[in-house]
């Protein structure tokens, strides 16, 4: 018995350590992180703030991911309605290696006509496919913050989920209700909240 009492006490000590070692990070990055601490981007009920180490990150990623993460909602609704450049689209869709139908799936429109757009050089997209592309670049952002590569976001996005009822996430994005599970999935995720 007497040897359960001294080693209480010891770990009460390191948790004690721990804790002000804690504090002391916590205070001094607190002025460095406020200061570029990049704006919220909201999905939803989700709202994120890209990872602080995104920055690094950030020069390999198409110019609309770069652009969507920085904007405010009002801005990117604004956006929307004067309709995104087919140009963006057809970027991020090719940083992606996604197939023509995949792009079309995900915008829900026929691949003919995507076909079609892509042709057009002055093409932007209408605001039903915008919003689509709109809420699938922001998750796609999310999931590069979250999982920390290309690779294993597409990977995460194309692979059968237990969470979203055997279903891909890429499938999911082409309906609200099913982006907003996904969205729903990845904050678990992020928060550590496993169902």
């Amino acid at each position: 018995m007497p040897k359960a009492k001294p080693r209480a006490v010891k770990r009460g000590a390191k948790k004690a350590t721990k804790s002000r070692l804690v504090k002391k990070a916590a205070t001094a990055f607190a002025p460095v992180a406020s200061s570029v601490a990049p704006s919220p981007v909201s999905m939803g009920r989700l709202s994120f703030r890209p990872h602080k180490s995104s920055a690094k990150r950030q020069p390999d990623r198409p110019d609309i991911i770069k652009k969507l993460a920085t904007v405010s909602e009002e801005a990117a609704h604004r956006m929307i309605l004067s309709g995104i450049p087919m140009q963006d689209v057809i970027d991020l869709f090719g940083f992606l290696d996604l197939s023509r139908d995949q792009t079309a799936d995900v915008l829900n429109v026929n691949a003919r006509t995507l076909a079609r757009w892509e042709k057009d050089e002055k093409k932007t997209l209408e605001a039903n496919p915008g919003n689509r592309f709109y809420r699938f670049t922001c998750a796609i952002q999310d999931g590069m913050d979250l999982f920390g590569s290309r690779e294993a976001t597409l990977d995460w996005f194309h692979t059968e989920r237990p969470e979203l009822g055997g279903h891909r996430p890429i499938d999911l994005m082409q309906t609200d209700p099913g982006a907003q599970q996904v969205e729903d999935l990845m904050g678990r995720i992020r928060y550590g909240v496993y169902t």
